[in-house]
């Protein structure tokens, strides 16, 4: 059991600002480039539209760590999304070479009907219309890739709706490697739509009734070997604008961030950072995720840059100075960072 990668909370959802969709979405940081190749997950904002009529493209895309053939992903929709004619995508998954391997798509603001892909070209229907509340659903996804033993599944609010098993190998592209939600619009003008709570879990752990809650930087932490400031790393939404930069291996900055609720259940802590290798691509060329628990730093493996600044999920599955589970004691006493490795 494992999780993938944890970013976002509704929480924060106001009737404005983060991201507005009627601006530049092919650039603004957070949405997808135009391309289609280079995504980035706001952790903190939301995505919202304010107006009727057109669809808007390209409004979420995450990379999984690492390509998948069997797992859950799970997130949050809540506003008045529509789509016209089966191309607005609820939900995308996408192999290595862009192919669109499982599409679930809405057609109206009231139904969800599913595609599989065929060869790169086209497309089967293999789901029914189901109807589809948009007044802040969560939507669950489970997909296994294999030529016989394929599974598809989705669930809102916790039901499953539906059910498909067989071969979900239909493209050269046998592995999942990102998923993303595109061609989605108000349903009048002014009105808003969210995405929130991104989450992906193995195969062995369904992520029904989880959440997310973010715990955001708000002051400096015990250790601060990194050039920067919180200020810099602390903007809601993420913005790449400002950083906080290492320019040797070994470095530590650590930071103290809001507290979970005494009551909660934690399955894991995940340091979400947006982060690229340096300009000259010299420097430090990996990253490790930092807890600080009672003066001791304890890390997470390694996660390898690249050029490219994009979402970076660094997961402690257990209180690494108890070697069991989370409590929220033991997370609100904490501080969070990061580590510089070669």
């Amino acid at each position: 059991m494992a999780i993938l990668l944890a970013g976002n909370e509704d929480d924060t959802i106001t009737g404005n600002g983060y991201f507005d969709t009627t601006a530049n979405i092919a650039t603004t940081q957070g949405h997808q480039t135009a391309a289609g190749t280079q995504g980035h997950l706001n952790l903190r904002g939301l995505w919202r539209t304010a107006v009727s009529g057109p669809q808007l493209s390209n409004i979420w895309n995450v990379a999984l760590p690492s390509p998948q053939t069997d797992f859950w992903f799970q997130f949050v929709i809540s506003g008045h999304a529509v789509g016209e004619g089966g191309g607005a995508h609820l939900f995308r998954a996408l192999g290595p070479t862009g192919q669109q391997l499982v599409v679930i798509y809405v057609v109206d603001r009231w139904a969800l009907g599913t595609l599989l892909h065929i060869g790169g070209t086209s497309y089967t229907q293999i789901g029914p219309y189901v109807a589809f509340n948009n007044n802040k659903t969560t939507v669950t996804v489970r997909l296994r890739l294999h030529d016989t033993n394929g599974l598809i599944e989705y669930y809102l609010n916790g039901s499953r709706v539906f059910q498909y098993t067989g071969d979900t190998i239909r493209s050269t592209d046998t592995t999942i490697t990102h998923v993303a939600g595109d061609n989605l619009g108000s349903y009048w003008a002014g009105a808003t739509t969210y995405v929130s709570q991104m989450l992906a879990t193995t195969a062995d752990e369904s992520p029904i009734g989880m959440t997310v809650a973010t715990l955001a930087p708000s002051t400096a932490g015990a250790v601060q070997q990194w050039t920067g400031t919180v200020a810099d790393i602390s903007e809601a939404p993420i913005s790449t604008a400002t950083a906080i930069l290492a320019g040797s291996p070994d470095l530590v900055s650590t930071f103290q961030v809001g507290d979970v609720g005494t009551a909660a259940l934690v399955r894991a802590v995940v340091v979400t950072t947006v982060a690229r290798v340096g300009s000259t691509l010299a420097g430090p060329q990996n990253l490790h995720g930092v807890v600080r628990i009672g003066g001791t730093n304890y890390t997470t493996a390694a996660v390898t840059l690249d050029s490219v600044a994009r979402p970076r999920f660094l997961v402690f599955e257990q209180n690494p100075a108890t070697a069991a589970s989370w409590t929220p004691d033991a997370i609100n006493g904490a501080e969070l960072g990061l580590q510089s490795a070669a």
